[in-house]
């Protein structure tokens, strides 16, 4: 027996009419290629756990570990209201009481999500209520959501088990439901099954120490926020609550409007959605609830504080996941309930990928990225995409095992691991050939990802406005303006982007000196070959880091223009020496006072003099002496080296191309020419660090300009544009970034000692260009002050329109927080920069001693 091919697939079953069943069951009617498609709803209508019961029925079980749980049971309401219900693909129409199921919500919720993020893909119509909807305008949207495949739904079904038989030896999904008005339990065979079910039916309170004596004693003091509607039963009490996600920062300003305050709210961790508030003390962890017999309603929190006379203890502490339909599989999909095991991709069950869950990731924007699930969904089972091995798919499976462990976090995608997981299911489902065919998923767009990285600091602003947050429908309101950050993203951080342009133009103009000296002199022996390769293997590890680190596109690009710059600095190096591996250099003499050797090498030249001591006797010729002021760099100087002044062997590339010094003769240098010299160089290397400013700054005046001008909403779905991730999102350390980043460092930091201890051997910085290193420590400085003068994201929001009333500023220690995040990830380029400007300061005072040494213009 197998599984059935992908191609097989006509008949599914979606279990659960939530916002997941939904757009799975629209995904797969477009796909035009199934038989049947039958969803099952226990719920009187769609929405899932949307749906509000005001009825509660039965006790919750403290503590509650145990994911292992019996079916819900519905509940009946006294009245027994009637309701008309067309059910599934017979299209029966029956008069129906209506039962509920309890769910978590509650009076007053509003959800923390903004509408223009939370609404399905192919549905605006939320966005015509309030910023933040309340409970019952988003069940009144899914219910309008829903209408084109609500003759698919088996309404007030309850599915009660779902196992693998075997037909003709295929293995196909037995699925049994029951009829819940009618009592009556009936079965259908399916080739593929969706569980759509959700992940908030079973709460979850930990087994914490003391905590079942302490329920004993004080009966019903202990709940969950499952079982939360009204804050009217905590009035006047002393309430204490345990979590500070969604859920438990809303009901605590509920709950604060009537209980004695201040609100005792303990959390193991910080949250994006909890903010200060005058109702609240926080407090850590609750490590025990005291015996009875010791404190009076007494609970130990860490460090030591103890709270008594408690009235009230409401876990908010999330729920387990729990699969009661699927026994046959249950202890290898669920063993404590923090997550879904054997699954590839949130999505396919690995032994059979006929079986499909849906909506399991937790800190997600749900409608959207359910979407995504179904269209994969879809097209893997109308056979137009394909899965991976087995193999594979565990691989994938133990790969986040490791990265974020084996429990709870393992479904967890915060931000922006939630449009990155759903984009990436987006990917996966155009890869078909024709991708147009269907309904087709849409990725998350630049400014949606923008406001998903504020969306809590937005909701925070919803909430500072009272009962003046009803009439906000726009995020503008509050002062959040994509448009004007992107203007501020250009302007509002000018000494950042001059500092940048200056070390831009410095970076691109470093090399030309050099190389230009190596080529007017025919002669690159005054670097160090070491000092050049070193450098270049930097720049390697340069390009490396910078893409996997995702830094500015810019400095990206500048790395692989080093590393070719830096190619043909070790091509001239190589050429002019003839292909040796070493520096040369007499130790402890400069070059022109170097005697030359007795016994001719293969390096010699074919023109030689005897030695003299006396002074009139002529000397090895040295580079300083290819030189001469009248001719220097000039392309008669140059035409003359083919034109009888040097003989032809010296078209060898060991030796350098210059005219032979006249014996018995030594130019004459006065007081009053050196000083002309010195002062004529040092306003030309000014003059040239100045027009290299000048332009920098010259060109990010322009570029700003222009950006200025121009019509923002052009850029809204510009990719290339400005990076997916602009914030703090974007400061995330990247492990094969930093190795690199650092061994780019490391390299650029030891490429200098060899050029110091060659100038050193020498005494003499002969062949050098200082313009070269001059625009180096420019370059550097100005980079590392770029980095420093960088303004977090949080920051640079307040100066985005001061006209707007608007939540303006960091929260309490964010600045510094992700100033620090930036400075870290930043770290190997700031150590590179700045420790090679130091380095180069003793390169410049080598020139300082060595002046009287080396010609004048080096």
């Amino acid at each position: 027996m197998g599984s059935l091919p992908p191609a097989k697939v006509r008949r599914v079953a979606i279990v659960g009419a939530g916002p997941g069943g939904v757009a799975t069951a629209k995904y797969l009617v477009a796909e035009k290629h199934f038989e049947t498609i039958d969803v099952f709803e226990q719920q009187a209508s769609f929405g899932g756990a949307w749906n509000y019961s005001e009825d509660l029925d039965g006790v919750i079980d403290v503590p509650q570990t145990d994911p292992h749980q019996a079916l819900e049971r519905p509940i009946w309401p006294q009245s027994h209201p009637q309701d008309t219900v067309t059910n599934g693909n017979q299209g029966a129409t029956q008069t129906l009481a209506k039962p509920t199921f309890i769910s978590p919500m509650y009076q007053g919720l509003e959800a923390n999500i903004p509408h223009v993020l939370m609404k399905h893909s192919d549905d605006c119509s939320l966005e015509e209520n309030q910023l933040f909807p309340s409970r019952e305008k988003t069940i009144q949207y899914l219910e309008h959501y829903a209408q084109e495949i609500k003759h698919l739904v088996y309404f007030q079904t309850q599915v009660t088990d779902v196992r693998k038989s075997s037909l003709e030896d295929l293995d196909i999904w037995q699925l049994e439901a029951k009829d819940l008005r009618t009592g009556q339990n009936f079965r259908q065979t399916y080739d593929a099954v969706v569980v759509a079910n959700g992940h908030y039916t079973v709460p979850q309170i930990p087994d914490i120490k003391g905590i079942r004596d302490w329920d004993a004693t004080f009966s019903g003091a202990i709940s969950h926020s499952k079982f939360y509607r009204k804050p009217d039963s905590y009035a006047d009490k002393k309430v204490v609550i345990i979590g500070n996600s969604a859920s438990g920062v809303d009901i605590a300003s509920h709950i604060a409007t009537v209980c004695r305050n201040p609100i005792i709210a303990s959390s193991r961790s910080n949250s994006p959605l909890a903010y200060d508030a005058n109702y609240k003390d926080n407090v850590g962890e609750i490590l025990e609830f005291l015996p009875p017999s010791q404190e009076h309603r007494a609970i130990r929190f860490a460090g030591g504080r103890i709270e008594t006379d408690v009235d009230a203890v409401l876990f908010a502490t999330g729920y387990l996941y729990s699969l009661p339909f699927l026994p046959t599989l249950g202890s290898s999909l669920i063993s404590t309930g923090e997550r879904v095991h054997n699954l590839y991709k949130h999505l396919f069950y690995i032994d059979d990928t006929t079986l499909a869950f849906i909506g399991l990731p937790s800190k997600i924007i749900p409608f959207r990225t359910v979407e995504g699930q179904a269209a994969v969904i879809a097209r893997v089972w109308a056979d137009r995409l394909s899965l991976p091995s087995v193999q594979e798919m565990k691989d994938w499976e133990d790969n986040v095992i490791a990265e974020r462990g084996p429990g709870k976090a393992f479904h967890v995608l915060s931000f922006p691991k939630d449009f990155e997981y759903h984009n990436d299911m987006v990917n996966w489902a155009m890869q078909p050939q024709d991708p147009a065919h269907g309904k087709i998923p849409l990725r998350w767009t630049q400014q949606e990802t923008w406001l998903r990285e504020r969306f809590p600091a937005i909701k925070k602003a919803f909430i500072a406005k009272g009962e003046a947050r009803h009439r906000v429908t726009q995020v503008k309101e509050l002062g959040f303006d994509y448009d004007n950050w992107l203007l501020c993203q250009q302007t509002g951080r000018k000494e950042e982007a001059e500092q940048l342009s200056i070390s831009i133009a410095c970076w691109i103009v470093v090399f030309t000196p050099q190389i230009l000296e190596n080529f007017r002199r025919s002669s690159a022996s005054g670097l160090s070959l070491t000092f050049v390769i070193i450098w270049l293997l930097g720049d390697v590890f340069n390009i490396l880091g910078a893409i996997f680190q995702n830094v500015l596109p810019t400095m990206t690009i500048l790395a692989v223009y080093y590393t070719l710059a830096d190619t043909v600095l070790l091509g001239q190096c190589l050429w002019y020496r003839g292909f040796k591996w070493r520096d040369e250099g007499t130790k402890g003499v400069p070059i022109d006072e170097a005697a030359v050797e007795d016994e001719a090498t293969e390096h010699s030249s074919l023109l030689s003099f005897p030695r003299s001591s006396s002074a009139q006797a002529p000397t090895r010729p040295s580079i300083a002496d290819a030189d001469a002021p009248s001719k220097r760099g000039s392309f008669s100087s140059f035409h003359s080296h083919f034109s009888g002044n040097v003989d032809a062997t010296h078209l060898s590339p060991a030796t350098p191309f210059f005219p032979l010094p006249e014996p018995n003769k030594t130019p004459a240098v006065t007081a009053s020419s050196s000083s002309s010299f010195v002062l004529k160089a040092t306003l030309f290397k000014t003059s040239a660090l100045l027009l290299v400013c000048v332009a920098g700054v010259l060109g990010w005046w322009l570029s700003n300009r222009q950006y200025a001008h121009h019509d923002h909403r052009a850029h809204h779905n510009a990719r290339s544009a400005f990076p997916a991730d602009t914030g703090s999102s974007a400061l995330q350390f990247d492990l094969w970034g930093q190795i690199f980043g650092y061994l780019c460092a490391i390299l650029y930091l030891g490429s200098r000692i060899p050029q110091l201890l060659l100038n050193h051997r020498r005494k003499s910085v002969e062949g050098v260009s200082m313009l070269f290193f001059l625009f180096a420590c420019v370059g550097n400085l100005t980079y590392v002050l770029s980095i420093f003068i960088y303004e977090p994201a949080c920051a640079r929001l307040e100066s985005v329109d001061r006209r707007v009333e608007r939540w303006q500023g960091c929260e309490r220690g964010e600045w510094r927080e992700e100033y620090g995040r930036y400075i870290l990830v930043n770290a190997s380029w700031l150590v590179g920069s700045a420790g090679t400007l130091v380095l180069d300061l003793g390169i410049f005072a080598q020139f300082w001693v060595y002046r009287d040494r080396s010609p004048i213009l080096t």
